[in-house]
């Protein structure tokens, strides 16, 4: 079988203690991506074990706990050259859809950062099903994940939106019709983030957390039998 040639992209992530998720991601990011860069804040549950099998450029990044942090670090350390994608060790994109993605930045090379929609997969449901998430931001999720080099930042404060570092006229969405980004969680982690972030979050975000909460509760309760 021919091994598959990596696309124009590199992809980064920041992990701590993701030994069980980390090798499906590297599994599925390296075939794709010509580059992967990953910043680990201290792992020692055998993550940085995996990272150095993984032939991955890495890096140790101090404190743990918030991601957004170091996803400057993460920004200034890819290639301005080519388009870094930003994701979790829970997000994936189909090749497909990857392939899409790119023929929508070649059509527009004056963009330098772009939004993806974000499908939040919760024990294996589609969060959309959920009727009160309808017509609200978290049933597309967007998310500013591809750029160019320092075309955005973050100030450290976990759920605050990126802040541009570009003209707005060199920004742009991609239709969802022409990929997105694929968000696997399972309830108990949710759970346990979740419970792990109150002391990061801006002010006021502990109810929006606890709507989230209760949704996803919810969602499983209503569909998990579908699911199995």
């Amino acid at each position: 079988m021919a091994r598959t040639k990596p696309l124009p992209i590199q992809v980064g992530t920041i992990v701590y203690n993701e030994k069980d998720r980390l090798p499906q991601w590297l599994k599925h990011w390296q075939k794709h991506a010509q580059r992967v860069i990953v910043l680990d804040q201290g792992s020692d549950d055998g993550t940085q074990d995996i990272l150095n099998e993984s032939g991955v450029t890495w890096f140790e990044r101090l404190p743990r706990g918030n991601p957004d942090i170091h996803w400057n670090d993460l920004i200034a350390i890819s290639k301005a050259n080519i388009p870094i994608f930003r994701h979790g060790v829970d997000e994936f994109i189909t090749r497909a859809n990857l392939k899409k993605i790119l023929k929508v930045m070649k059509a527009h090379p004056n963009i330098k950062a772009w939004w993806l929609a974000r499908r939040n997969w919760i024990d294996g449901i589609d969060l959309r099903k959920h009727p009160e998430v309808k017509g609200l931001s978290i049933e597309d999720d967007w998310q500013l994940v591809i750029s160019y080099g320092k075309a955005y930042s973050f100030n450290g404060r976990m759920h605050n939106w990126p802040q541009l570092q570009i003209p707005t006229d060199n920004m742009g969405y991609i239709d969802p019709d022409n990929g997105w980004i694929d968000h696997y969680r399972t309830m108990e982690e949710i759970e346990r983030v979740n419970a792990d972030r109150f002391h990061y979050c801006r002010n006021g975000s502990d109810a929006d957390q606890d709507w989230f909460l209760r949704v996803c509760r919810d969602l499983v309760e209503r569909y998990g039998d579908e699911s199995k």
